[in-house]
Parts: structure tokens; C-alpha cells; sequence
């Protein structure tokens, strides 16, 4: 098989959620690990799926933490005030 038609099978398109939660990476994950499973998708592919997604998962945690300190400080900013 030519390098052409290695780079073709490999760049077959996947449908996945868009990833705004845990719950959305881990859906993707599921559906990147059957399409691999499959042989839908090269597991070079699929393995570059993964790295992609735990970088959003990890994203989305440090994002999660903002907006929960930044509703901590607040909290805390008004208890002062009434003070």
C-alpha cells in the first residue's frame, strides 16, 4: 500500500461530540476506542485522539476550578462587606 492511500485510511472522519464537559472527552474516548476497535481509524490515529482529549480534560478541569474559586472569592468578598 502507498503512503498515499495510508494517509487517506487514516484521515477517515470520525463524528464526536464537542467536548465542553467530562462527561462529552469521555463519550469521544468511547467512540475513538470503538472506531480503533473497528479498524475504522488507525490506532496512530486514535492514539492522537487520546492525547488531544486529555488535554481538553485537563482544560476543563483547571476551568472548572476557576469559576469555583472566582465563586469562593466573591462569596468571601461579600461577607466582608457586610462586616
Amino acid at each position: 500500500m502507498s503512503g498515499e492511500s495510508r494517509r487517506r485510511a487514516e484521515d477517515a472522519s470520525v463524528a464526536l461530540p464537542d467536548p465542553r464537559t467530562a462527561r462529552d472527552v469521555h463519550e469521544a474516548l468511547s467512540r475513538v476506542f470503538l472506531e480503533v476497535a473497528a479498524g475504522n481509524i488507525s490506532v496512530k490515529v486514535g492514539t492522537s485522539l487520546a492525547y488531544i482529549a486529555s488535554v481538553l480534560l485537563k482544560t476543563i478541569e483547571v476551568s472548572e476550578h476557576e469559576i469555583l474559586l472566582r465563586a469562593i472569592e466573591l462569596m468571601m468578598s461579600r461577607r466582608s462587606e457586610k462586616r
